[in-house]
């Protein structure tokens, strides 16, 4: 990002992002309680985006004008229950297996570790 307006315009569209994900988080955990704390955020921005995409497709842009008269409060409810109809299993973080141990490491005391040092330090004794 050579250009300043295309770094700032990036940084806009991430904050934008967050901060739809983070109200899309909160109308989740009012709607289902602690429940909604263990959720990830990689699977839910990856549910958002596809489906954003699939409304753009499907909905005309008039369909949109509904909500751009919408007052706050009625807006708040009816994300609530938006939020109570989602499925939260959807949504839930990867459960990580239990950690394989550490193979044991062999010494062989025969055959001593050498540094790369020592050794290009003996062959520049040995070179004339």
């Amino acid at each position: 990002m050579a250009h300043p307006s295309a770094a700032l315009f990036a940084f806009a569209c991430a904050v934008i992002t967050y901060n739809v994900l983070s109200v899309a988080k909160a109308a989740l955990r009012v709607a289902h309680g602690e429940e909604a704390d263990s959720l990830s955020g990689y699977y839910m921005a990856r549910h958002i985006s596809n489906t954003a995409e699939s409304l753009c497709e499907i909905v005309d842009s008039e369909d949109w004008t509904v909500f751009h008269t919408l007052a706050v409060v009625d807006f708040a409810a009816w994300l609530l229950a938006q939020a109570e109809r989602t499925k939260l299993s959807r949504y839930h973080k990867a459960k990580r297996g239990p950690k394989k141990p550490a193979p044991q490491r062999s010494h062989d005391r025969t055959k001593p570790h050498v540094s790369v040092a020592r050794l290009l330090a003996a062959r520049e004794k040995k070179s004339p």
